[in-house]
């Protein structure tokens, strides 16, 4: 039985951003989200085969617990502790529904 090397991965990009431990992570098109308890949203995009970071989201009253992008890439849906969930467009703007 032959066993892979531990070495097969490598790491590709590191990001470090939030001020506290990061909960919840979203992928979707070209963006990735990050969600904290330091009560903020990352918003980073992949541009030239790295991440860089677009936009910090900062209106939460709590930590936030999920992310969700949607399907059509306009925007995404924050869940957070404080009872919300928050509906917002890929910028990182509250959107009225």
């Amino acid at each position: 039985m032959e066993i892979e090397s531990p070495q097969q991965f490598h790491l590709y990009q590191s990001l470090k951003a939030h001020t506290a431990a990061v909960r919840a992570l979203a992928t979707g098109g070209p963006y990735l989200l990050t969600g904290s308890i330091d009560k903020t949203v990352r918003i980073y995009k992949k541009i030239d085969g790295a991440y860089i970071l677009q936009n910090e989201v900062n209106i939460f009253n709590d930590y936030i617990l999920s992310l969700q992008v949607r399907r059509n890439l306009d925007g995404f849906i924050v869940g957070c502790k404080d009872s919300h969930i928050y509906i917002l467009d890929i910028e990182g703007n509250p959107i009225q529904q």
